[in-house]
């Protein structure tokens, strides 16, 4: 389980390395775990809908429900659902 320290490190290195040198040395999971990471990072709140992530990384919500499921399993992010609409995951940092 990676710690808040290890999640920083990682999302910073990810600020100053291009993307497609970054997601040329991880495999598929973590590139996919590193791109919710980076999105997460990069909201103003620290929150954001699972669909917003779809769309942001252009790929199918079931693809992003996967990486959820794994990174919520690893303590990387809590999954809520929205109080204004009961059918939207809110996901947030830890």
């Amino acid at each position: 389980m990676a710690t808040g320290e290890q999640i920083a490190m990682v999302l910073e290195k990810m600020e100053k390395a291009h993307p497609v040198d970054f997601f040329k040395r991880v495999n598929e999971t973590q590139a996919g775990i590193g791109a919710v990471l980076r999105v997460l990072y990069k909201s103003t709140d620290g929150t954001v809908t699972a669909g917003k992530i779809s769309d942001m990384l252009n790929v199918s919500t079931a693809r992003v429900a996967v990486l959820l499921k794994k990174m919520a399993a690893n303590g990387l992010i809590t999954k809520e659902q929205d109080l204004m609409d009961g059918r939207v995951t809110v996901v947030k940092l830890t």
